[in-house]
């Protein structure tokens, strides 16, 4: 199942199925408000120096009554934007799906319409899937959060404050420059002004 940006395939990799039933909770709306928080922190992180929106891109559950574009072979990501997101990337049968033509009704399993690929970076699926573990652990109890969850949690915020600090610079998409809105700086000073008094 897919929440926000992670999947039920993401936590269980980081759970036991037994650990991961008990912080889920009686519905997945836990899993879905502790990934929205987990982004969402990461984001803030991310977003002054990498292309948040390619780095977190938006997917879709497949729907069959959905049109679905595919990006043009010029794919400039600067025009090509939904509300600024791309919008050519479904979730279907725990897999992840691009748009390679234009298309409505077709399953993405059929190869000729869709391409199996996942467009989130390996690196943010780990820091976002750590960071909402630790998020679903606090709503249980945040006195008795497991050790190991903690420090997850602080290796992650650790990487992150190392990123906005440029410490480290992880392979991850770089926000688009236009040349045209470039304010390059203006030289020199005003005329000196004659004042008497």
């Amino acid at each position: 199942m897919l929440y926000y940006f992670l999947t039920t395939s993401d936590l269980q990799a980081a759970l036991k199925q037994d650990q991961f039933d008990s912080i889920r909770g009686d519905d997945d709306n836990n899993i879905i408000i502790a990934d929205t928080q987990a982004t969402t922190f990461a984001i803030d992180y991310l977003r002054e120096r990498f292309a948040a929106e390619d780095c977190f891109p938006i997917i879709s559950d497949y729907d069959a009554l959905s049109e679905y574009k595919a990006a043009p072979a010029d794919y400039d990501r600067t025009i090509y934007r939904l509300n600024n997101q791309i919008v050519n990337y479904v979730y279907f049968e725990e897999k992840f799906y691009k748009c390679k033509q234009d298309c409505s009704g077709i399953d993405p399993t059929n190869s000729t319409y869709w391409a199996e690929h996942d467009p989130r970076p390996a690196r943010i699926v780990d820091c976002v899937t750590a960071i909402a573990i630790y998020k679903l652990h606090t709503r249980i109890n945040p006195r008795k959060i497991p050790q190991l969850r903690r420090d997850r949690y602080d290796e992650e915020r650790e990487w992150l404050a190392q990123v906005l600090g440029k410490e480290i610079t992880p392979d991850l998409p770089r926000p688009v420059v236009i040349n045209d809105s470039i304010d390059y700086p203006i030289w020199g000073s005003n005329t000196p002004q004659q004042t008497l008094y």
